[in-house]
């Protein structure tokens, strides 16, 4: 494939700007748009929520790549930029023969237009593909710790004194009952952390429909879901939830290479004889039923921001915005601005590396695929 030019990602100003650029990148590339309008909630300006689609290349292929913006709303912004930015490259640039890419565009609208990680349900679309029709799990570590992670007043209780009563709690209890607890999720606390819903939420479905439709025939498919937050500041770093020498995790390790896919970090799976915590609901698992008999290869791909316990405590001032915050307290912008800034940087040197970072990871998938297709002799 020829060498793409050179563009950073540009990082739009909120919902709404990030939406029209996209959209617009996606008209000028040619490619097929869909428009799913979030059915009872608007952007802070009165206007339509939406999940966007967009489609290129051959849509009658059997080899795919999905790539995802925005399942934690606040984290769209830079998934978003990277999407744009690669439509906005491949201006004129043919895909590989045989191959569709399907680009959808902030799955959590909500989250992202108000800032949040979570749904207008407090949901984590991250923990929401579970089969609803059988009994919802139970964490029953999670329950130990709702009462630290979600306090009720802003004065009485500080985000240093969360961090030392979940250090207490580590210290009864282990690490890998720390981790468990909060990184699984969880069905029983609807305005607490991790809460994975009592039904499927409206961007489940959506995404549902896309892959019933746009990905409908596809037997290959690839999956990029673009987050922030965890790993080093600004680089990549890879969650392949296929399991380790398995045939799915091979292939992505093709694209991404091994060392990538097996990198630790300093959350719970870099301790030693600490596993990752057995998370519920994953939209990886999600897209790997509802595609049926096809492979699936790919990861949730982060762009790492800063230290775990600063992200911790931005998903602890996020959920306390929504349901324990004054309304009318003066500083409850300034407590917005830092969940931000924990999962999208405004440091300048953070937003440069997004193009020398994510837009090899995208060619290497799309190469992959290309390659895999031919190999199956499509």
């Amino acid at each position: 494939m020829a060498q793409l030019p050179e563009k950073q990602p540009e990082f739009a100003a909120d919902y709404v700007a990030a939406r029209a650029r996209f959209r617009a990148a996606a008209a000028k590339r040619g490619a097929r748009l869909q428009c799913f309008s979030h059915p009872s909630c608007c952007d802070r300006y009165g206007g339509p929520l939406t999940i966007d689609v967009a489609s290129l290349g051959d849509s009658q292929t059997s080899t795919a790549l999905l790539m995802l913006s925005g399942t934690h709303g606040v984290e769209g912004p830079p998934g978003s930029a990277i999407q744009t930015a690669w439509l906005e490259q491949n201006d004129g640039n043919a895909l590989p023969p045989g191959l569709k890419v399907v680009v959808l565009h902030a799955l959590n609208p909500w989250g992202f237009a108000y800032c949040s990680r979570t749904t207008e349900n407090n949901v984590d679309l991250n923990r929401n593909f579970i089969d609803f029709d059988m009994p919802l799990p139970v964490n029953a570590g999670y329950a130990a710790v709702h009462d630290i992670v979600c306090p009720g007043g802003k004065d009485s209780v500080t985000v240093a004194s969360v961090h030392a009563a979940l250090q207490a709690f580590e210290a009864q209890h282990g690490y890998q009952a720390l981790s468990d607890a909060l990184g699984a999720g969880q069905y029983q606390y609807p305005t607490g952390l991790s809460y994975g819903g009592a039904a499927p939420e409206w961007s489940n479905t959506v995404l549902h429909e896309v892959l019933r439709t746009e990905l409908a025939g596809v037997e290959r498919l690839g999956v990029i879901d673009w987050h922030t937050g965890r790993g080093d500041f600004g680089k990549p770093f890879y969650l392949c939830f296929s399991g380790v020498d398995s045939e799915m995790f091979n292939v992505a390790a093709n694209w991404w290479g091994r060392d990538n896919l097996t990198a630790k970090d300093s959350i719970g799976e870099a301790y030693e004889g600490v596993e990752p915590p057995q998370r519920h609901g994953l939209l990886f698992r999600g897209i790997e039923r509802a595609m049926g008999a096809a492979s699936v290869a790919g990861a949730v791909i982060e762009i790492g921001t800063y230290e775990p316990e600063r992200v911790m405590a931005a998903e602890i001032v996020d959920r306390w915005l929504k349901f324990a915050a004054d309304p009318s307290d003066p500083r409850l912008q300034r407590y917005r601005e830092s969940v931000l800034e924990a999962f999208v940087p405004a440091s300048e040197s953070w937003r440069a590396q997004l193009s020398d970072t994510a837009m090899p990871v995208i060619e290497a998938a799309v190469a992959g695929l290309a390659e895999w297709h031919q190999d199956e002799g499509c």
